[in-house]
């Protein structure tokens, strides 16, 4: 009788698993639909600003709803096209930025501005435009009040890397020169390290240095090659700048106390 109870055990025990050997097969690669109800339970964590197949800025959050337009002026036009590029949102969330450029019918770059705004695309400012300068990425200061751009140059190689500040026309100001260009802001906001020319000789030779957002401007070279890692960067107390060298085909990581230590 134990013997027919444990075999009679057995049996229903390899059916169980055969049926869920089964079954996973069968859901393996497939993906079940969800809930349309499972957005009202999502708490909401935040927006995502990105740009649209229509070329504008748009907001929307993780749900898919709260959509608005920053902008609506992009497409062709009669004269050529208006398309928006490079979105970035300021480090506490209250203002966004973003780049414009307006072609001809040629389809030659004839003005890209950069715009600073609220969140809510209102207080829009133009913070800098014309022809000159292409801006293509976009780095906020850890203070939400500047906004540090990299540019192409028209008719030049090089790039350049400058400062605007936030909601304020016509500050621009350059402060570096490089191709290619890597940079990180200090946790004050008073301060840049920079890692430009990556491999590149001569006169344009790689370089490292610390660039100061005070009126002077003033730098501050590191006395080490640069090495393939590309970013240098600051600690949080912005007293020690990573990077690292190459000698000899081994690549070593510095911790760097600068000196002078700038914008202090």
């Amino acid at each position: 009788m134990a013997n027919s109870s444990l075999r009679r055990a057995a049996a229903s025990a390899a059916v169980a698993l055969l049926a869920a050997v089964l079954c996973s097969c069968q859901v393996r690669g497939t993906q079940m639909s969800q809930s349309p109800l499972l957005k009202f339970f999502e708490r909401p964590v935040g927006l995502i600003m990105f740009i649209a197949p229509d070329d504008n800025v748009r907001l929307i959050d993780q749900k898919g709803g709260a959509a608005r337009a920053l902008t609506s002026d992009a497409g062709t036009t009669a004269d050529g096209q208006v398309l928006y590029m490079a979105p970035a949102w300021s480090p506490d969330g209250t203002r966004v930025a973003f780049t414009r450029l307006t072609l001809n019918s040629a389809r030659d770059i004839v003005d890209a501005s950069l715009f600073t705004a609220g969140r809510d695309g209102r207080s829009r400012t133009t913070v800098l435009s014309g022809s000159r300068l292409r801006p293509f990425y976009l780095y906020w200061s850890p203070d939400s009040r500047m906004v540090s751009l990299l540019s192409s140059v028209d008719g030049e190689s090089s790039l350049e890397m400058g400062v605007a500040p936030a909601g304020v026309e016509g500050e621009y100001r350059a402060l570096d020169h490089g191709a290619p260009y890597y940079w990180a802001w200090r946790s004050d906001s008073r301060a840049i390290v920079a890692h430009a020319n990556a491999g590149q000789p001569g006169s344009d030779a790689e370089r490292l240095s610390v660039l100061s957002l005070e009126p002077s401007a003033a730098s501050a070279p590191i006395t080490a090659g640069p090495g393939v890692f590309q970013a240098p960067s600051f600690s949080p107390d912005g007293k020690t700048v990573a990077y690292a060298s190459t000698a000899e085909s081994v690549s070593t990581l510095h911790l760097s106390a600068p000196a002078p230590r700038i914008g202090r």
